[in-house]
């Protein structure tokens, strides 16, 4: 299957490029141009009337392009298969697109922000008017559909298959292309444009945002719920709004996503929903109106196909989602329609499902929606079509079917009432919304275009009088019979102000349908005389001629070059004449209103009035007969009772001019302004009910301002007072300060300017004080902490304990003066008995290991050992008791044993020196032998050593040959011998015993 995908692409790309090379598309395929927007004052280039439409003939089928999940837009004939996933695109180097503003003439479904499809200039307006410029076949019918357009950056913007396309609008010449990461749904939902970016809906509830200018990728939207995305795209103020249908019953959602690209290295970044709202029964078609912080849309009413239920428009901040209004349209059925909104009368207008044409007040300031009005068209009918607002009248369409029966109509109703006032049957339903020109407006009739969902779903066009009373009043014209690709249509008509519209019907043919040369000239011709006849009609020229001959200068300025040329020169010098004498009676006018104005402002005449009254004198003598005639008699007499009053002011009563003088004194108000105040007061009071009357009523206004004030210093100023006693409460700073410091620094905070600047500088110094002081308490209490708790740490004292016990001396040394008072002299005494104990512990471990070297070296015990285990026994006894607990109990065993063997060779030599009878002198001999000869091999069953080691003990030899037994006398030398031996062994145990009485003494 993937690999049947994958060929499928491919003849894709190779029959648009055979097309191409072919000439079945326009020249100029595939160039990045990029064109400016066309100028009002130079023509705008179309299609000479002698070239033949191009028509591009379908590329191969595309089943990528296959919506997925989706049954068949309303009106249509049967429901679309399932479409397989895009087969995988190999990575491509990653661009980094930055996005920016494109003029966009046509940036959304109706073409502007309010959903009011209405242009104001030319376009055909008889079927002898109108041509193909061309047609361009990308789709291959309404299941494997071409998309609606945008017209943007110049270009004409539209999708078909996987891609998205921008085309030249005069020629259909596609200039650039970007991909589509999936398919989208039947090609009816509008897209949308902002900020350099364009939105477009495709399937499964997924929006892709792409480059206006590259058509790069730039993100893409894909909703949890999915859904058909079958809602016109809006966007507004960086958000992007639309919503989703699954089926007539099921849950979908309407989304808001923010329109930023926020990864510009990656094209399919994937964005989350700002905020959804669900709906059972979804949007179908429901168009949002985005006003200020607010979007007004509607949407399914959640049952089954036919019946007649209640959906809901909703009002919702944009940029929360929060609903903040509602409406129950009780029993209209699904809302479907785009909602309109006029200005101008503060109300929306839409359509139902069921037939309702329906109205409500909107406040754009609050959100509020209320005032629902509603009126059955036409019983039996339905509509989805948006209407159009203009002149308080709407316009829209009706229908229910295919066969252009008595339902299939173009109404005209009445804003206020909705009462219909006129319709005309239509050659099908009429479910797109219509598109209006009022170009022709001036030539009595308004141009109103539209489709319908029947064959051939060309484009039809209603001529609708200005005054129109009924149906007399409409005549219906096929404009365009849609001959390149017949099919049922249900798209609506788009258009650029070069005089070509542009729609798509379920052939999978796009169609722009302009004017041919004859048309052309005949609209010029039309706009030419209208224009010279409202030139003649701003005659005689007055003061209210001032809208009607800026509405048609700006005509002027806005003429075709074509139109200009059919325009006498007499009417633009009657139109210069009309602005020479709107200029002069304005100029008059103006004058007369600045006198006016200086004079009213004279009033109330004070003593400072001179120079203005002066003034108003001179511009009053300055006025010429065509200005004095603007200004009223009553003004003229109110300049002379200003000059009368102000020279009565010049003789005015002594005390009332003290009272203003001295209310002037009054500012600046300070602490010290109470006596003055009350003196002003004084004055006050004395003046009788004449005098003041005089005082003028700024002067008492100033007085009340000077008591305010005043009053306010005062309350100031005990607040500040409360403020400096809570300073002084504070005292001597200690560790329990800190919470009356914090309220004090609060209190201070909260003071309000004025408060604050009554506030003293000792005031402010002495908190400022206080709280350095109090920082510096609980640093210094931190640090002693801190090093007590070294102290402690160290506990018993070992010689592993040096790290510990330089710690501390270290935290100690870093203490302050302060820091230092504030520990007790026991921690100091600790530390200090802790170093002495750890030096001594060191000492001691020095002597020990001498002691254990002098063992260690001792050897095999000989007689010349002597000297050296006599040595280590004195070094052992100088050890004080600590350090002789610190020997090893090996090291005294093993010095032990030396004593003993080195005793026992001693009293050896000894008896051979002193030989004995027989037998026991021979034994001794050999023993004295035996120890004498330590070195000597260890053969001879006599054979003893002696040695030091530590751990090794004498072994003796076998008793007497031949297992013979020893004479009495024998044993006798054994044991005296055994006693001269062990005596030295009982020194050392003595010793030892010693030793060990000392050490418990000591502990």
């Amino acid at each position: 299957m993937k690999l049947l995908k994958e060929i499928t692409t491919k003849l894709v790309s190779i029959a648009l490029a055979a097309t191409l090379t072919l000439g079945f598309l326009p020249t100029g395929a595939l160039a990045n141009e990029q064109a400016a927007a066309p100028s009002a004052d130079e023509p705008v280039a179309t299609q000479p009337a002698d070239m033949a439409p191009v028509v591009q003939e379908p590329a191969a089928e595309n089943p990528a392009a296959e919506p997925q999940d989706t049954v068949a837009p309303q009106g249509d004939k049967e429901p679309a298969k399932d479409a397989p996933e895009p087969a995988e695109e190999p990575e491509e180097e990653e661009l980094v697109p930055l996005t920016q503003d494109v003029w966009a003439e046509w940036p959304s479904f109706r073409g502007n922000s309010y959903n009011n499809g209405i242009v104001h200039y030319d376009l055909p307006a008889a079927a002898d008017e109108a041509q193909l410029l061309y047609a361009l076949r990308l789709g291959s019918g309404w299941n494997n559909a071409v998309s609606t357009q945008l017209i943007v950056d110049n270009r004409l913007v539209f999708m078909s298959g996987m891609k998205i396309y921008k085309a030249d609008l005069y020629t259909g010449a596609i200039v650039a292309e970007g991909d589509l990461s999936i398919a989208f749904n039947w090609g009816y939902t509008p897209f949308a444009y902002g900020e350099g970016k364009i939105f477009v809906s495709l399937s499964t509830g997924t929006i892709q945002a792409f480059d206006a200018t590259s058509l790069e990728s730039l993100w893409i939207y894909k909703d949890p719920l999915k859904g058909q995305s079958v809602s016109p795209v809006v966007y507004s103020d960086g958000y992007v709004y639309t919503g989703f249908w699954n089926s007539e019953k099921k849950d979908a959602n309407y989304v808001c996503i923010k329109a930023e690209d926020e990864d510009r290295t990656k094209g399919d970044e994937l964005k989350e929903a700002t905020w959804s709202i669900t709906n059972a029964g979804g949007y179908y078609w429901a168009g949002g109106l985005a006003v200020g912080n607010y979007l007004v849309f509607g949407g399914d009413d959640g049952v089954s196909e036919g019946s007649n239920a209640s959906s809901t428009l909703r009002c919702v901040n944009k940029y929360t989602g929060d609903v903040v209004s509602t409406l129950s349209l009780g029993g209209m059925g699904d809302q479907r329609s785009a909602i309109c909104y006029a200005p101008e009368t503060g109300q929306i207008y839409f359509t139902t499902k069921a037939g309702y044409l329906c109205s409500a007040y909107f406040n754009a300031g609050s959100g509020s929606l209320s005032g629902l009005q509603s009126r059955n068209v036409w019983s039996g009918a339905m509509s989805t079509s948006t209407p159009v607002y203009y002149k308080g009248r709407l316009y829209f369409g009706i229908g229910a079917g295919y066969d252009g029966g008595s339902f299939c109509r173009f109404v005209v109703a009445d804003a206020s009432s909705l009462q219909t006032i006129a319709s005309v049957q239509a050659l099908g339903d009429v479910k797109a919304s219509p598109l209006l020109s009022t170009a022709t407006e001036e030539s009595g009739y308004l141009c109103f275009y539209f489709t319908y969902n029947n064959n051939p779903g060309g484009i039809s066009l209603a001529k609708v009088k200005n005054d129109c009373a009924g149906d007399e009043d409409i005549e219906l014209v096929e404009l365009y019979d849609a001959a390149a690709g017949p099919q049922y249509n249900i798209a609506s008509v788009i258009a650029t102000s070069g005089g070509v519209m542009y729609m798509k019907n379920d052939s999978g043919v796009i169609f722009a349908v302009g004017f041919t040369e004859e048309g052309r000239t005949a609209a010029n011709q039309r706009h030419a005389e209208a224009f010279e006849q409202a030139v003649e009609d701003l005659f005689p020229i007055t003061l209210e001629s001032g809208d009607a001959l800026a509405a048609v200068q700006s005509r002027a300025a806005s003429l075709s070059a074509g139109v200009r040329e059919l325009v006498s020169q007499q009417a633009f010098d009657r139109l210069d004449e009309a602005q020479a004498q709107y200029d002069a009676l304005r100029g008059d006018y103006e004058a007369a209103q600045q006198f006016i104005e200086a004079v009213a402002n004279l009033f109330p005449v004070t003593e400072e009035s001179g120079n203005a009254i002066i003034a108003a004198r001179a511009m009053a003598d300055a006025l010429t007969p065509s200005q004095r005639a603007y200004v009223p008699d009553g003004t003229m007499a109110d300049l002379v009772r200003a000059e009368n009053e102000y020279q009565a002011l010049l003789v005015n009563d002594k005390q009332v001019k003290a009272v203003i003088q001295a209310v002037a004194k009054l500012f600046p108000v300070t602490l010290e302004s109470g006596p003055a105040i009350q003196h002003v007061q004084e004055m006050l009071d004395a003046l009788n009910v004449l005098q003041m009357e005089k005082v003028p009523e700024s002067v008492i206004a100033s007085y009340h301002e000077a008591q305010a004030q005043y009053a306010q210093l005062l309350a100031d100023k005990v607040v500040a007072e409360a403020f400096e006693a809570r300073v002084a409460a504070l005292g001597d700073i200690t560790l329990e300060s800190g919470d009356a410091i914090a309220a004090a620094k609060e209190a201070l905070a909260k003071l309000t300017d004025r408060q604050r600047s009554l506030v003293s500088d000792e005031a402010i110094a002495t908190l400022t004080a206080a709280r350095e002081t109090y920082d510096q308490l609980v640093a210094d209490k931190a640090a002693v902490d801190a090093f007590v708790t070294q102290v402690a740490s160290i506990g018993k004292v070992t010689l592993e304990s040096g790290p510990a016990i330089a710690a501390a001396e270290a935290a100690r040394d870093g203490l302050t003066e302060a820091q230092l008072a504030k520990v007790s002299p026991g921690t100091l005494d600790i530390l200090v008995g802790a170093r002495a104990s750890f030096n001594e512990l060191q000492e001691g471990k020095a002597a020990v290991d001498a002691v254990a070297a002098m063992v260690n070296d001792l050897g095999v015990i000989t007689l010349e050992s002597g000297p050296a285990i006599e040595a280590a026994e004195k070094a052992l006894a100088a050890l004080t008791s600590v350090q002789y607990a610190m020997v090893p109990p090996d090291t005294l065993a093993a010095l032990q044993r030396a004593r003993k063997n080195y005793d026992a060779l001693v009293a050896a030599e000894e008896q051979k020196k002193n030989p004995s009878a027989g037998g026991e002198t021979k034994a001794l001999e050999n023993d004295t032998k035996v120890a004498t000869n330590a070195n000597d091999s260890e053969e001879g069953p006599e054979e003893v050593i002696y040695t030091a080691s530590l751990g090794s003990a004498p072994k003796n030899g076998a008793a007497g040959e031949s297992g013979e037994e020893r004479s009495p006398l024998i044993w006798v030398i054994i044991a005296a011998a055994c006693l001269f031996v062990f005596g030295g062994a009982g020194r050392m145990l003595v010793a030892s015993s010693k030793n060990e009485d000392e050490e418990k003494e000591a502990k």
